[in-house]
């Protein structure tokens, strides 16, 4: 019997001792993966949200806007395109780490440019003609000319400041425009990376900027299991500093490649950050309060669609990730209806082929048979202005009029141009 007892207890001990040697390898990190990769294959698909529209940077758009990374004039563009159609929210997943180098804007040399020049050229030779005719018919002295000469004089030092003037603002900077869209569309979300050690090359007012202004302030927490970073690295200032939140893009790869778990909250110098998609979806929910526990995340009065609030609980692993519920379909198929990011670039460059030809049908003197309550050239100009002062930093209860006189703009261009 006791030979019996001791091989029996020396069989539990190496069982014991088997799978405590197994638990300090991956073997049961990859049974689990592969439980869990059978058991999504046969639960029920998940229902999608068809409101979320994902603006893929995909092989068309390259192929007809460019090779990446882009212009992010391409992208602050893309914003208020998007506002102009009513979308609620973006979601950067790209991060805006680093200054972009200075750019020209077209608009101003291409447009603006051209167009004041040849006003001001037209003033000084008006004015030069007038001086001379003056002179000719004797209503200027010879003696008295150079008293007007010096009145020319003064009037094409104006004439040159206005050209130089605007030939300084040839010099475009992308970074800070792509910040006034982000304003200008309202619910723009950037990203906050976690890191885990320090970065020197992020600015410490950067740092502090999204310390102070990125964080969840209203997070309880009771024994989480969160990650915590060691450092942080934002968007720059003059893009974060006009997004509406952030989050960060930190994702999880497994050993055979694949993400099931993601993290939904991290923590750095003792506050709250989240995911970048849960930053915008706990914003559209209405902030509700958070809890932080072990096994789970609470949503304390969320905010759902038809107006009801109510509380909602997200399980978390063991170790506080968030498992992923992947829908049973390809990329393209999945998640929602997809958009090529060319075709906001497409409308931007059909509006400015319909306003370059306008424009020359205006000058030949077509325009006037525009029966507009507002004349097209009229609403597309003043819409202009709505937006450069929307954008400087004006009031954003003046985007509704923008649209309204933009609307007009194309109703009226369709109507004109559907004429006899």
């Amino acid at each position: 019997m006791k030979r019996k007892s001791l091989f029996d207890f020396i069989i539990a001990f190496g069982i014991a001792l088997l799978f405590s040697l197994l638990h300090l390898t991956s073997f049961y990190e990859k049974s689990e993966n592969r439980l869990y990769d059978i058991l999504l294959k046969i639960k029920p698909p998940i229902q999608e949200n068809r409101n979320i529209l994902l603006l893929n940077i995909d092989d068309l758009a390259i192929a007809k806007v460019g090779l990446y990374p882009w212009s992010r004039e391409i992208l602050a563009d893309g914003l208020i395109t998007m506002k102009e159609f009513s979308a609620g929210y973006a979601v950067f997943d790209i991060e805006f780490v680093e200054e972009s180098p200075m750019a020209v804007n077209s608009t101003v040399l291409k447009d603006e440019i051209p167009e004041l020049f040849g006003q001001e050229f037209v003033k000084i030779n008006e004015n030069v003609s007038a001086l001379f005719s003056a002179i000719s018919a004797g209503s200027i002295s010879i003696r008295d000319a150079k008293d007007y000469i010096a009145d020319l004089q003064g009037l094409t030092e104006q004439s040159k400041n206005a050209m130089l003037g605007k030939v300084e603002t040839i010099a475009k900077n992308n970074d800070i425009y792509l910040g006034q869209a982000a304003r200008f569309f309202g619910n723009a979300f950037f990203t906050v990376n976690m890191l885990p050690q320090e970065d020197p090359d992020v600015s410490q007012n950067t740092k502090d900027y999204a310390l102070e202004n990125e964080n969840l302030k209203n997070v309880s927490s009771l024994g989480d299991t969160l990650e915590v970073a060691i450092d942080i690295r934002p968007a720059i200032l003059p893009i974060l500093s006009q997004a509406k939140g952030a989050g960060f893009p930190n994702i999880i790869v497994d050993e055979d490649g694949v993400r099931r778990r993601l993290e939904i909250l991290y923590k750095f110098k003792g506050k709250y950050f989240p995911q970048l998609a849960f930053s915008a979806l706990l914003d559209w929910m209405g902030n509700p309060s958070i809890e932080a526990r072990k096994d789970r995340i609470i949503l304390t009065g969320a905010t759902l669609p038809d107006g009801t609030k109510t509380d909602i609980n997200i399980p978390l692993t063991e170790k506080g990730k968030l498992l992923i519920n992947w829908p049973k379909k390809n990329f393209e198929e999945s998640f929602a209806p997809h958009l090529s990011y060319y075709y906001l670039v497409l409308y931007k460059r059909q509006v400015d082929a319909l306003l370059g030809n306008l424009k020359i049908m205006e000058q030949a003197g077509y325009l006037t048979y525009d029966k507009s309550d507002v004349p097209i050239m009229d609403a597309y100009r003043y819409a202009e202005e709505v937006k450069q002062d929307v954008l400087s930093g004006g009031s954003l209860d003046k985007i509704e009029e923008y649209r309204n006189v933009r609307e007009l703009f194309f109703t009226g261009s369709a109507k004109f141009l559907s004429e006899d």
